[in-house]
């Protein structure tokens, strides 16, 4: 039997580097790294996570949302 482990994101930092972990998969770390700072907010059960278009940065900005109890994604896109 196999069990499954929950990922509870308590705090800005922890769902920072939860979505981190995930972005820099697909992305690619410097892409995501360049969308610094990151906006983070709490909303009800979940958290929110976009990057901030800054001077010289081209294409699309991320926006990830987490759910806090387990980690998992609750949506992912990207922002124009």
């Amino acid at each position: 039997m196999s069990t499954v482990q929950k990922i509870t994101i308590p705090n800005s930092a922890s769902a920072i580097a939860q979505a981190e972990t995930i972005l820099f998969e697909l992305y690619g770390r410097e892409r995501i790294m360049a969308q610094m700072p990151y906006r983070v907010e709490r909303h009800g059960p979940n958290w929110e996570l976009h990057g901030t278009r800054t001077h010289g940065l081209v294409g699309d900005t991320f926006s990830i949302t987490l759910a806090a109890a387990d980690g998992r994604v609750v949506q992912l896109e990207k922002e124009k």
